[in-house]
């Protein structure tokens, strides 16, 4: 790029020369020029460039420093234009001037002008003159209208009035309204119709039977007329007829309807007022019958009349009758003449039927006997009838049942117990024989069996049957006379008795010639009240009895202890029952006249607070090292140990601190006392509050 360069050369003479050189880069350019041109201008020349139309050329030329620079030429070619315009105005505005032109009339004139672009144009302007108007209106209205407004002006009756208005096109124009006013009238209108063409509706309203209702309907000039319409409605008719005829009358017409048998057929008619009535027939067809008849008589009854017509003999005769409904029918009548018989009976009856009465002859016994009786026809017959006579029988039974048998059934016979029965059978030939069945029972047993064993009889066998825990069996067994008897055996078993005894001793205890010492579950097998194994485990608790040593050294002369008083010192010793219930024996080391606050040995030992509600703090102060205690015992007022610390060798500082929680203690007085090696170090007395 430009700038500046420095370069070391040698001379001819061979010393440096610095030649420093500046270059300087003229620019080339890049230019774009646009040009713009009339239509009339054109071929365009540009740097001898043609240009023929809009469009855009190159061309390189030489700047003022002789460097080439591309300069770029963009023609655009404005257009001329051909301009219709058009111009509506009214006929007042007359004449009319445009672009120096002047129109008297409607019409169209051309004018050549010059674009913004500075070329030619030729607009043509074709001018419309709308005319104005002086127009008559005319309007009808319903009075409901008023009061009517036109155009601004309100009408409240029939007039005319003028305003001056702008048409569509901007002129003005004169409208002369003439307003008319058009009358509502009442009308009366009256209809006659069929109840069949009820609903009825006319303008809307529907009449469901005759009456008058009212309408408002637009007339001819569109406004309210109130007519009242009156609706009459004519009955139509509904008519049952009934007709009874003869089977032979049949096909039967009736108002064009054809009946070929009992029916009921319906027509609609006209009555004279012109509307449909229905009137239905009912066609009753009464039959007409060909009837033949037969009938059997005796010859005693010949010659036999029937209907008028006689018959000598047996033979066939017709005749026509009328039927109750005066249809005639035509009866046939055949009739047979009846032979008298002779006929031979027998009869076989038991003989405590006897006397035996037949056709009004009574038999005493076997035999034959005439009688003349109807035979079937109704004639006379002769019959003789011969009588057999069967004798009876009188017959003893026995049997022997079960009782579950019962009830035991024996000819329809029902026992339900032991007993006799008699009963009427027949014989073979029909005739009754006296039966007599006596029914012996034997009895069937149900026994109850009860057994009661131990567990470890089980399994248990009973009649074969097995019981392999407590519980009911049945077994059927016979009797001596063969009828079943059922045992049942009802098993009880006695279960063994497992107790336990919850025994605490002190120091030994005796259970049953054996005497134990030491606690634990020990088990004796016995035998209980129901014969079995009774397993009684004795579950036992040994205490040892508690020995227990406190010394209590005292500023007093005399130590009471437990309302014992001692006056010198020494060990006493007290046996007290213990929290277990053993002897607690506790021996005293009493020492009396030492004080008890000053009593210790070269030993600092403080405590705080005292009295205290919960924690003591025992601080021990830094001394001889062989003076320091290593435990502390705190004792009731009857020298019990209530509280044993182990203290360690620790010290913070000059000072070691150990606490002491008093708080699950009762309130009273205690002694603590500091130990080292079992050896009583110091004893301090607290009282706990």
């Amino acid at each position: 790029a430009a700038g500046t360069q420095n370069v070391t050369l040698q001379t001819v003479n061979g010393c440096d020369s610095v030649v420093a050189m500046t270059l300087i880069v003229n620019p080339t350019y890049n230019v774009s020029d646009i040009r713009n041109v009339c239509p009339s201008e054109l071929p365009y020349t540009w740097n001898n460039v043609v240009f023929n139309a809009a469009g855009t050329q190159n061309v390189t030329l030489q700047t003022v420093n002789g460097c080439d620079s591309v300069v770029t030429m963009t023609l655009t070619v404005n257009p001329t234009y051909q301009v219709a315009d058009s111009k509506t105005i009214c006929q007042s505005e007359l004449p009319y001037t445009w672009n120096n032109v002047v129109f008297n009339a409607a019409g169209t004139q051309n004018v050549t002008l010059q674009t913004v672009n500075g070329c030619d144009s030729v607009v043509a302007m074709t001018l419309i003159v709308n005319p104005t108007y002086n127009v008559s209106d005319i309007r009808n209205v319903c009075p409901s209208e008023l009061p009517y407004t036109w155009n601004g002006i309100t009408f409240n009756a029939a007039g005319a009035q003028t305003v001056t208005l702008q048409t569509v096109n901007g002129c003005d124009s004169v409208v002369t309204m003439i307003l008319a006013v058009n009358q509502t009238p009442i009308t009366n209108e009256s209809r006659t119709i069929c109840e069949s063409e009820l609903p009825y509706e006319w303008n809307g309203v529907i009449f469901n039977s005759f009456g008058a209702n009212t309408a408002i309907l637009q007339d001819e000039n569109g406004c309210d007329s109130t007519i009242i319409m009156t609706l009459n409605v004519i009955p139509s008719y509904r008519i049952t007829d009934t007709r009874t005829i003869c089977q032979s009358e049949l096909p039967y017409t009736w108002n064009n309807i054809v009946f070929t048998a009992t029916d009921t057929q319906s027509v609609t008619l006209q009555a004279s007022n012109g509307c449909d009535s229905v009137v239905t027939m009912i066609l009753i067809v009464n039959p007409t019958y060909n009837i033949t008849e037969t009938k059997s008589v005796c010859p005693s009854e010949i010659p036999y009349t029937w209907n008028g017509v006689t018959f000598n003999n047996a033979g066939v005769q017709t005749v026509t009758l009328q039927t109750v409904n005066g249809c005639d029918s035509v009866v046939t009548m055949m009739l047979t003449v009846n032979q008298t018989h002779v006929t031979n009976e027998s009869r076989t009856i038991c003989e405590n039927e006897l006397p035996y009465e037949w056709n009004g002859v009574t038999f005493n016994a076997a035999g034959m006997n005439t009688a003349t009786l109807p035979d079937a026809n109704g004639c006379d017959s002769t019959v003789i009838m011969t009588l057999h006579v069967n004798s009876a029988y009188a017959i003893n039974e026995t049997m022997s049942i079960c009782e579950s048998e019962l009830p035991y059934t024996w000819n329809g016979v029902v026992f339900n117990a032991a007993g006799t029965q008699t009963l009427n059978l027949e014989t073979v030939n029909g005739c009754d024989s006296i039966i007599t069945m006596t029914l012996t029972v034997n009895p069937t047993y149900a026994v109850n069996d009860a057994q009661t064993i131990c567990e470890s009889e089980l399994p248990y066998t009973w009649n074969g049957f097995v019981f392999n825990a407590a519980g009911t069996q049945s077994v059927t067994l016979q009797t001596i006379n063969g009828c079943d008897s059922v045992v049942t055996m009802t098993l009880t078993v006695n279960m063994p008795i497992s107790t336990d005894l919850q025994v605490t001793a002190c120091e030994s205890y005796d259970w049953n010639e054996d005497s134990y010492t030491e606690s634990g579950d020990y088990t004796q097998t016995f035998t209980a009240a129901n014969g079995c194994d009774s397993v009684v485990t004795l579950h036992l608790t040994i205490n040892n009895g508690v020995s227990t040593e406190f010394t209590i050294e005292t500023s007093e002369n005399c130590y009471t202890w437990n309302e014992e008083t001692y006056c010198q010192s020494g060990d006493y010793v007290q046996t007290f029952s213990a929290a277990n219930g053993c002897d607690s024996v506790v021996t005293l080391h009493l020492t009396t006249g030492v004080g008890i606050n000053s009593f210790n040995l070269n030993v600092s030992m403080t405590v705080y607070p005292n009295p205290t509600s919960d924690i003591l703090n025992v601080e021990f102060g830094m001394g001889n090292e062989q003076w320091q205690p290593d435990a502390l015992q705190l004792f009731d007022a009857s020298g019990k140990i209530v509280n044993s610390v182990k203290l360690s060798n620790t010290y913070n500082g000059s000072t070691r601190t150990t606490q002491i929680d008093l708080s699950n203690l009762s309130n009273g007085i205690y002694f603590l006392k500091a130990t080292k090696e079992g050896q009583t170090m110091a004893i301090r007395k607290i009282v706990k509050n």
